[in-house]
């Protein structure tokens, strides 16, 4: 009944966001249906959020019910007039809006079948977004305080579950099937913004189903389910079919060739190889065998979904997709000074403002696409009038600017500069992560090259592309290296370079003569993507790591987004080309093309041959395996959620994974400290970590019960959880002077081990 609910709303809610925003593309409604969900949950979540921020009131249930409400007979009253043209748009476009509106539905349930496999929140850093999205469920009144420093708000950008823990909340579905639900939404909402851009950016007139297609489920396929060429090598080292020499030379943690026992199963079978699938970036120095210096993530989307943790980047891809269809939108209007460009600068501030509050790396994306949309309009052949030109980018910066300044400000981080990457990485190890990519886009840009002239105006769009690739290089040489003593540089910078600046400088060579106006927002496309993947071959943000591994992970993740959009462009400009050309041309591009994307597809049905239990029973009930295996635990956590004010605080061990913070990450109620090494990468303030971990300490340690009381008074601590990790680390006469002060609310046992939850006495 949950799933029937969440995606029935959202499918409805999503309608109405359509006719509201048809006016701004009635000519192409299928683009606004594929983008009208995710636009919804932007919208709803801003406009919860900023009740919350300037006048904190109570937001209910029925309060948002009432605000759903009031959205849906305001778009009807509204577009009142526009229903005849809405029905009318819906039939002229009606088999790619069934496209639009099935496929993400059966993507959904593709989804919902691979989480059933493992439903549970407990591994990894699954309990952090589990915490975050019980804060939400708990906020009514204030900001979501956070579970693991009682006293203050989160200090991490957490809107993406305050728009999924709001909405989750509204339908009065419980947070532990909300989260999985919420994760499932990712790849549903992705496939259907993927596919409207595709469509939009491969037709340019009226689209047909049988012409669209294949570049859209080929550029929704590539974002959702491709992994990276890892697979396909881990199944060769496994079977000993390549030398020795070759691991040494691609040198990967994971590969090292033939010391591995050889399976007879096709699929690897080494314990959680398809997570080392995304470490595969890393500098070893002369021998592979040496530690690497280099440590690094290239997460990519599928492995986000499998893996289940509800992260930032995970949750913000279709709503980075939205931001950038409503940005081409902009850049496609003729006249300036419109209606339709007034609401569409709104719903740029807004969605901007969403995606860099979703994941504060994605700043980059917004600042990026702001200045792209400036450059093109300013160097365009329409020569736009210079004051409307003026208003439109002082409108876009100044937005922008006030984003940045407003969400920084707002959030402490322990990143304390940027510095020059004196490690780069080996182009080995960058062809197993984009080798798919890389030929894709090679051909088409060589297409582009060979077919569109420069114009009179060439010199200006090279030197736009060039300062534009080039100022990471150029910056770098200016600063300081955190560690100057390893010194690798290789050509992997220079290649993503020069692909990002041929893409550019055709971009705009294309947009000042007016060759095809599509083509400019593709390149552009393309242009950023390699643009993030050069940067961090040149400079990175240092932060408590002090590496540049947070850098590539999130840039890394965007170009993934991007790079897939345009691959379904590409593959149709390519196959568009090579109907001319002979069949043995035609096999071998397409051969040359196909094979790297057959490859990385591998990892689909080889991370989920991996993960698929030997009995299986569907649920997505985030509890299922806690209940099964460890029900003490489940009723405690049920006990805490139906007994314990959010605001009164429970006292718990404070540690780092195996779960620790077993009541707050499962329930939201602050303790006083947990997860630190965590809390260190969200506050500058180690000092104030520190104490609140001394401070729970010396609570269970002492024996002084006067003491341990005072110290839970100054945290306002009603609750003591005595468990699992407690007993451990605890001794038992420590533990006993709780009696004398508390009264014990909850107890339980199961196969010899005990949970209990205290409460203090009242004075």
């Amino acid at each position: 009944m949950n799933i029937i609910l969440w995606i029935t709303t959202l499918e409805l809610l999503g309608i109405v966001t359509h006719l509201s925003i048809f006016r701004i593309c009635k000519n192409f409604s299928y683009v606004g249906f594929s983008i009208s969900k995710p636009l919804f949950l932007l919208l709803f979540g801003v406009i919860t959020w900023l009740l919350h921020f300037f006048a904190p009131i109570e937001i209910s249930k029925s309060f948002m019910g009432i605000l759903v409400t009031i959205f849906v007979i305001t778009s009807f009253y509204i577009n009142r007039n526009f229903f005849s043209s809405y029905i009318n748009s819906f039939k002229s476009n009606y088999l790619i809006i069934l496209l639009l509106f099935f496929s993400p539905l059966i993507i959904f349930g593709v989804f919902l079948i691979i989480k059933s496999l493992d439903p549970s929140i407990s591994h990894t850093e699954q309990p952090m977004d589990f915490a975050f999205l019980n804060a939400v469920y708990n906020s009514n009144a204030n900001l979501p305080s956070d579970p693991w420093f009682k006293g203050e708000s989160i200090n991490y950008y957490y809107f993406g579950y305050w728009i999924f823990g709001r909405f989750g909340n509204m339908l009065s579905i419980p947070p532990e099937i909300a989260y999985n639900l919420s994760l499932i939404s990712i790849p549903y909402l992705a496939f259907s913004t993927v596919s409207g851009i595709v469509i939009y950016l491969v037709v340019t007139q009226t689209p047909r189903l049988k012409q669209v297609l294949i570049p859209s489920i080929f550029a929704s396929s590539s974002l959702v389910f491709l992994g990276n060429l890892y697979t396909p090598l881990k199944i060769l080292e496994e079977k000993d079919l390549i030398s020795q020499k070759v691991w040494d030379f691609v040198c990967i943690d994971g590969l090292h060739g033939s010391n591995n026992a050889l399976t007879s199963t096709f699929f690897p079978n080494e314990f959680w190889w398809w997570f080392k699938s995304t470490r595969i970036i890393n500098h070893f120095g002369p021998s592979c065998n040496m530690p690497g210096s280099d440590y690094t993530i290239n997460e990519f989307p599928f492995f986000s979904f499998i893996l289940g943790d509800l992260h930032p980047h995970v949750m913000s891809i279709p709503f980075v997709i939205t931001f950038v269809i409503i940005a081409i939108f902009i850049v496609n209007k003729h006249k300036i000074y419109s209606f339709e460009t007034l609401i569409l600068l709104v719903l740029f501030g807004i969605t901007g403002f969403g995606v860099t509050f979703i994941n504060i790396w994605n700043i980059t994306i917004v600042m990026l696409i702001t200045v792209g949309i400036s450059l093109l309009k300013i160097f365009n052949y329409q020569n736009y009038p210079k004051n409307e030109l003026l208003v439109l980018i002082i409108s876009l910066l100044s937005m922008s600017l006030t984003l940045l300044f407003t969400l920084i400000q707002s959030f402490e981080s322990s990143i304390h500069g940027v510095y020059a990457t004196n490690i780069q990485s080996d182009f080995t190890q960058e062809i197993v992560i984009w080798l798919p990519f890389l030929i894709i886009h090679f051909i088409y840009l060589i297409r582009i090259i060979s077919m569109y002239p420069v114009g009179n105006k060439w010199r200006k769009s090279l030197f736009i592309s060039l300062l534009f690739v080039t100022s990471p290089l150029i910056i770098s040489l200016f600063l300081q290296s955190i560690n100057p003593s390893i010194n690798h540089k290789t050509i992997t910078g220079i290649i993503f370079t020069i692909f990002s600046a041929t893409s550019i400088f055709y971009a705009f060579a294309i947009n000042q003569n007016y060759c095809n106006h599509k083509s400019v927002i593709t390149l552009s496309l393309i242009g950023i993507s390699f643009f993030l993947l050069a940067i961090p071959e040149f400079l990175f943000l240092g932060d408590i790591f002090n590496n540049r591994m947070n850098t590539i992970f999130k840039f890394y993740y965007l170009a993934w987004i991007f790079l897939s959009i345009t691959s379904g462009i590409c593959f149709y400009e390519s196959t568009k080309f090579l109907r001319t050309k002979t069949d043995f041309k035609k096999t071998l591009t397409t051969s040359l093309i196909l094979l790297p994307f057959l490859l990385g597809f591998l990892y689909l049905p080889a991370s989920i041959n991996s993960i698929t239990p030997n009995s299986y029973t569907f649920s997505i009930d985030g509890f299922y395996d806690l209940k099964l295996n460890r029900p003490h635990e489940a009723k405690a956590i049920f006990f805490a959620k139906e007994n314990i004010p959010s605001k009164e605080g429970i006292l718990e061990a404070v540690g780092e994974w195996n779960k620790f913070g077993l009541i707050s990450s499962n329930t939201g109620i602050s303790n006083v400290i947990n997860w630190p090494d965590h809390e260190k990468q969200w506050r500058k303030d180690s000092n104030e970590i520190i104490s609140r971990i001394n401070h729970v300490d010396t609570i269970y340690k002492t024996t002084d019960s006067n003491k341990a009381k005072q110290l839970m008074n100054q945290y306002e601590i009603k609750f003591i959880l005595i468990g699992e990790n407690e007993s451990i680390k605890y001794n038992a006469e420590s533990l006993d002077k709780f009696y004398s002060i508390a009264s014990t609310v909850f107890s339980e046992k199961y196969n010899g081990q005990e949970i209990k939850i205290m409460k203090l006495n009242n004075e």
